[in-house]
């Protein structure tokens, strides 16, 4: 495992179960969509996204009920080809919006979300925690081009140690890469609901380039502070899956 390079939205696209029950302000909860797609028509799907469900999300986030949103699409890495993440301070409140988005595109936009689904046939739906790094404001704020995630499969039995790990050892490198302008947001989020992956890493950037660049050199700078403290996390989290993502919504600034 090549420490935590291979870590990786969303867009993009955000402890413990037992743990998901404690919800505060500085608490986000993000529910991933992660889909197969027909790779001739997966591009009309991005326009369904954009003009005629990526709204209905806008107006959650203008009305408070969600905190952000996103949309990506497949560059490099698994099997997935577009992700869309939405993001709530309480887990109740984004469950409740998704049953409400899901009912709209169902009863107002029904040839839309069939044409939808017969091109992403398959997804994996998957709820993540936040334990460390940027708030999804400042996330979706930034309007990055690309996205760089990493799924983990740790052991159950330390991934809360893994969570102390990534907030001592690599926190402080990750931030001061992005004040420094290197990286624009990163997140370590942990597994609620889903599948194997129990942790997972998200960083945006201008560039794919650039978050590659970014992520070696905090590698580096946490094996140089602490050799023994890196290698325990990868000997937690020691399988995963990476991918490189085109955030497509909301659209990234232009240069």
């Amino acid at each position: 495992m090549n420490r935590l390079l291979c870590m990786g939205v969303s867009a993009c696209v955000l402890l413990t179960a037992g743990a998901a029950t404690a919800q505060d302000d500085s608490t986000t909860f993000v529910f991933g969509e992660y889909y197969g797609c027909d790779q001739n028509r997966e591009a009309f799907s991005d326009y369904l996204m954009e003009h005629v469900f990526g709204p209905m999300y806008d107006e959650r986030v203008e009305s408070g009920d969600l905190s952000g949103w996103g949309w990506s699409s497949h560059n490099a890495g698994g099997s997935w080809r577009r992700v869309m993440f939405y993001a709530a301070n309480d887990l109740n409140k984004l469950l409740e919006t998704r049953d409400s988005l899901i009912e709209e595109w169902q009863a107002e936009h029904a040839d839309a979300n069939r044409e939808f689904t017969s091109i992403c046939p398959d997804h994996d739906d998957l709820i993540w925690q936040s334990v460390a790094g940027s708030s999804v404001a400042q996330t979706v704020g930034t309007r990055s081009a690309a996205s760089y995630s990493t799924y983990y499969v740790c052991d159950v039995t330390k991934q809360e140690r893994a969570d102390e790990i990534v907030k001592e050892l690599y926190a402080p490198v990750i931030d001061a890469l992005v004040e420094a302008g290197e990286l624009d947001s990163w997140g370590w989020y942990a597994h609620v609901i889903g599948n194997q992956y129990r942790r997972m890493m998200t960083h945006r950037a201008g560039s794919h380039a650039a978050l590659v660049d970014a992520v070696r050199k905090y590698n580096a700078a946490a094996d140089d502070k602490d050799a023994a403290m890196a290698t325990e996390l990868n000997q937690i989290c020691n399988s995963h899956v990476d991918y490189l993502w085109d955030v497509k919504l909301p659209k990234p600034a232009e240069e």
